[in-house]
């Protein structure tokens, strides 16, 4: 007899269960009598997405970041504190090189050297597919805790679903989840296999387990700031939320009271890219209950002196020589900087999208390439232009696949992705000009290279792999589609191709979209 979806999952819960007694009730007894401290320090990092090294960020600093100064601070504050807690709410990969060439092993690797203690998983840590990552999670020693994403086949959760550790005598639990919407972006060819369930049921019922023997619940949350404040809304036993997902910079902890709780739930986060390392500070009373939460975030620059004979600057120096000599190679010059833009569900085309787009477009030979807005991950700055340059602002290695469509076919995928402007994900356009009429929630004066479109002529239509396989609606985009072809070659290789080829950058003027109310 086969589960059904829900019985597979009252089934993995059972797993869950299973590890909770495990570790609880097998744990280390003389843990329990330590002299119990009323402090604990929880240090914390969201979305560093393979920011290893340091870097300049416009309107925050220049050699901001890096993972050997978070490390340094990471120690400066165990050294001052006999209880901290150091923990990722997950990205770590994605977005420079690192990722690219080694796919998690340099990362995850430097993330135990420099003291991680758990991290939960995030979308982008999932991009090359669930068997690579659990290989370098494993190979690294870092410590991957998710409570909501099982394997179908055995029922038990990818990773440890939580973990309970001792601080000064404090027992800590810390759990992980992945959000709905973060789930959503994981390509669907990468979901065969593994279960996902709603993080906000299955913490509920967690935590009630989990509150009989820990005196703090910590969850790693990878679900974007709004969803973590309805989290907290809603499982009273959460005592903290470590966020990540948006991005969002919250200075202080956002408080998030509930009636029959004690002190509420802190909500955190802490920007991007180890730009900041956050600082939770949680006071204890005289029955090990969570009264106070006090926090702040500490910019990470270049006052804090790296260690150059540590192992992990060996270690980061050695993935960082691998690729340096191929990244630094000059393909062209930009005569400005082009930018992305901060609203995925809005956006228009920019003068990013439209370069990058145009470019991918000529190589492919197709009358009309597009894919989504945070395809582009990074500014293209002003001056040289690099292979780095293209790594950067094309991280991810979706290929270019190209589709057979009528003219009127085209016309009706124009209108699908109008009905659906603000609420799936906006695209980034080459081949194409149009109108979204708000009135209508249509496409209106669509025209393919300056002239109308002719409903029974066939159209080639280029977008990324990602939209191909049926992400972000790419199914019913394409569901009229006469023919579909692989190229095989990636987004950023095709642009690099494009840029070797035309070396002098300038940004194309805006105005491919347009709005009508």
């Amino acid at each position: 007899m086969r589960l059904s979806y829900a019985g597979k999952i009252r089934g993995a819960f059972a797993a869950i269960l299973a590890a909770f007694f495990l570790i609880v009730f097998t744990g280390d007894a003389g843990l329990l009598a330590a002299e119990k401290l009323n402090k604990l320090t929880i240090l914390y990092t969201n979305d560093t997405h393979s920011r290893l090294l340091a870097f300049d960020r416009t309107g925050v600093g220049k050699d901001l970041g890096g993972i050997e100064r978070r490390a340094e601070y990471f120690r400066r504050i165990k050294n001052e504190n006999p209880a901290v807690l150091i923990v990722d709410a997950g990205d770590i990969c994605q977005g420079t090189p690192f990722y690219n060439y080694f796919k998690g092993e340099a990362e995850f690797t430097a993330f135990a050297m420099a003291g991680y203690e758990a991290a939960a998983i995030g979308n982008h840590d999932l991009d090359n597919g669930v068997d690579i990552f659990k290989l370098q999670a494993e190979k690294s020693g870092l410590k991957f805790v998710c409570a909501n994403i099982f394997d179908a086949t055995t029922g038990k959760p990818l990773v440890d679903p939580f973990i309970i550790k001792n601080k000064g005598g404090l027992r800590i639990a810390v759990t992980g989840v992945m959000g709905k919407e973060s789930w959503e972006t994981v390509s669907n060819k990468f979901k065969t296999g593994v279960l996902y369930a709603d993080e906000t049921a299955l913490l509920k019922r967690l935590c009630r387990y989990l509150r009989a023997s820990a005196d703090l619940i910590v969850v790693l949350s990878h679900s974007g700031h709004a969803a973590d404040l309805k989290l907290a809304e809603s499982c009273p036993d959460i005592d903290v939320i470590i966020g990540a997902h948006t991005h969002t910079k919250l200075d202080k902890p956002v408080i998030v009271k509930k009636a029959g709780t004690y002190s509420g739930t802190a909500v955190t986060q802490a920007f991007e890219n180890g730009i900041y390392a956050g600082r939770l500070d949680v006071g204890f009373d005289s029955k090990n209950r969570p009264a106070v939460f006090d926090g702040s975030l500490k910019l990470i620059d270049r006052g804090i002196k790296i260690n150059k004979k540590s192992k992990l600057h060996a270690h980061v120096k050695l993935y960082s020589d691998k690729i340096k000599k191929e990244i630094s190679r000059k393909i062209g010059e930009s005569d400005a900087e082009m930018t992305n833009v901060a609203d995925m569900f809005k956006a228009l085309d920019t003068p990013l999208g439209s370069y990058v787009t145009d470019a991918i477009r000529t190589v492919a030979g197709a009358d009309v390439f597009f894919t989504n807005t945070t395809t582009l991950r990074d500014r293209m700055p002003k001056g040289p232009v690099t292979v780095e340059t293209a790594l950067k602002v094309l991280p991810f290695d979706n290929g270019v696949t190209i589709f057979e469509m009528s003219g009127g076919a085209l016309l009706k995928m124009m209108d699908f992705i109008a009905l659906n402007y603000g609420v799936n994900e906006s695209f980034q356009y080459s081949g194409v000009t149009f109108t979204i009429d708000m009135k209508s929630r249509s496409a209106k004066d669509v025209l393919i290279g300056s002239r109308p479109v002719e409903k029974d002529r066939v159209y080639s239509v280029a977008t990324s792999s990602y939209i191909a396989e049926g992400n972000l609606k790419g199914s019913e985009m394409f569901k009229d589609a006469s023919a579909k072809r692989d190229t095989m070659v990636t987004l950023r290789d095709m642009f690099i191709e494009y840029v070797e080829k035309n070396p002098k950058i300038s940004a194309p003027a805006s105005g491919r979209i347009k709005i009508a109310d």
